[in-house]
């Protein structure tokens, strides 16, 4: 999963492996220079053909009202490319500076879990199972603390912030 530029980044990986990839959600993301600012993860053109090879399961979640270019054109441009599920919402960039996110149910329910309460099981740090629904858990359901704990681990798990 990338969002904005981690979807532009993203939406490169495939060319490279060679190693077939279940599923790939972009959200907010691009394959042509949203703006007149720098993209430095954007490619100069891409491999459409090995990235729709490679990539079994594809959504791209795009907003009509995309902040900074990243908009449901820019969606539709690769939709148009590699087929997939485009999904068009009117949600700005799905988290800014000044935009809230702090959830993300339906790619909760696009990546895994049948309850729609996050990703699939998968390796864990010791404080994943510390989960809480206390006020201040951030995304995921972890606290804080436990979310710091997921960085020192090393394992950057959804829902930890700090593991950008």
């Amino acid at each position: 999963m990338g969002r904005s530029g981690g979807a532009a980044l993203l939406l490169a990986v495939p060319e490279h492996i060679d190693t077939a990839v279940p599923q790939a959600v972009l959200a907010a993301g691009y394959s042509t220079p949203p703006n007149t600012a720098d993209a430095p993860v954007l490619q100069p053109a891409h491999d459409w053909a090995a990235v729709k090879a490679r990539v079994r399961d594809l959504y791209f979640i795009n907003s009509r009202q995309g902040r900074y270019g990243c908009d449901d054109r820019q969606g539709r441009a690769m939709f148009e490319r590699l087929g997939g599920t485009p999904i068009v919402r009117d949600d700005g960039h799905f988290g800014d500076h000044d935009q809230p996110y702090p959830t993300f149910p339906l790619l909760d329910r696009l990546i895994g879990r049948p309850d729609g309460t996050g990703p699939p099981a998968g390796p864990r740090c010791p404080a994943a199972d510390r989960k809480t629904r206390e006020p201040g858990a951030v995304r995921g359901g972890a606290t804080a603390a436990a979310a710091r704990e997921k960085v020192e681990c090393g394992l950057p798990l959804y829902g930890c912030r700090g593991a950008r």
